[in-house]
């Protein structure tokens, strides 16, 4: 194991264009809230988890230095969203 982590450095890095997702492949496994019943596995897809922020970002933009208030409770799926609106605006 020791030469393995000490080898980590030492490798090329993998270009990333070898390797492109598709639109419906997961990104992330989040839970319902269990309203109905029991919480519930719910799987993301890329272009689930970028749509909503595309769309947050082209439709709703703010002035530089605005503030914006999450109504939302962080421990959702809310807290991923507002983590992609930050990273991508």
């Amino acid at each position: 194991l020791d030469e393995e982590v000490g080898a980590l450095g030492s490798r090329a890095p993998i270009p990333s264009q070898l390797y492109r997702h598709g639109d419906d492949d997961p990104v992330v496994i989040c839970h319902s809230s269990g309203t109905t019943g029991n919480p519930k596995p719910v799987v993301w897809a890329h272009r689930q988890s970028v749509a909503g922020a595309r769309y947050r970002l082209i439709n709703h933009q703010e002035r530089e230095g605005s503030l914006v208030l999450a109504g939302a409770p962080q421990s959702h799926s809310s807290a991923i969203a507002f983590t992609f609106y930050s990273l991508l605006a």
